[in-house]
């Protein structure tokens, strides 16, 4: 079974309640951010105590508050159900790069890790904006919500990078598992095609007859006349 098919599964059983496009966009996330968890090291890449990433079923990157941090903010000491990691961030103020090292959430089960990031990612705000298929609306929800915070240089590129990862995702996911991707549509709208409009045959105005009529009338009535006044003449000589 493909890894989307897979993930289709596991919500469909895991949350049972979820829409068509809420169950999308939450897959989505899980692929962008940890390629459904599988995209996490074997290997601690930290000098932080505590196990890998791997098999810790975080699908969304979801962090945990560390037990204790250094004085730059970085964790020092991961509870039980967490594990360190690197991260990054940019500094919307100086511009710069900061990396440190926090805390990510394990999950017992793949169900329980999209539960889990379904608690973190399906606020007020982002609900909406799915509601609204406004897939754009959901990576500015999310930006709001800080699920993420991103390296690019705006607030407004931050969120361009991200609804672009959430396209590319549910692109991915639809060509596997053979779903309606109902964002694209919204995205991409098709064009109608221009109808040129329907312009009605020029009717001439119908000629009236009762001009005509009038001076055939009149025409009838002379010769009646002309014809009676020569009967008379012709009486009238006989006459004599």
């Amino acid at each position: 079974m493909s890894r989307h098919n897979e993930a289709f599964e596991t919500v469909s059983v895991a949350l049972p309640g979820l829409t068509d496009k809420q169950s999308l966009v939450l897959r989505a996330v899980a692929e962008h951010e940890t390629n459904y968890s599988k995209g996490w090291k074997s290997v601690n890449n930290t000098d932080v105590p505590g196990p890998s990433g791997a098999g810790s079923n975080n699908m969304g990157a979801l962090t945990i508050k560390p037990l204790t941090t250094r004085d730059d903010g970085s964790a020092l000491t991961c509870p039980a159900n967490g594990f360190p990691h690197k991260d990054s961030r940019r500094d919307l103020k100086t511009g710069k790069i900061i990396q440190y090292v926090t805390c990510f959430r394990i999950s017992p089960t793949p169900g329980d890790g999209f539960i889990a990031l379904a608690k973190t990612l399906f606020k007020p705000n982002v609900l909406n904006a799915i509601a609204l298929i406004d897939l754009r609306g959901v990576a500015t929800a999310m930006r709001e919500n800080s699920f993420y915070l991103g390296t690019a240089p705006t607030r407004e590129e931050q969120i361009d990078a991200y609804h672009s990862a959430l396209k590319g995702a549910i692109a991915r996911i639809v060509a596997d598992t053979h779903e309606i991707n109902i964002f694209d549509s919204v995205d991409n709208p098709v064009t109608p095609p221009v109808i040129p409009p329907v312009i009605p045959p020029v009717i001439p105005p119908k000629k009236s007859l009762t001009p005509i009529l009038v001076v055939a009338a009149v025409l009838f009535g002379a010769m009646v006349y002309v014809s009676n006044v020569k009967s008379w003449q012709v009486k009238a000589k006989g006459a004599h």
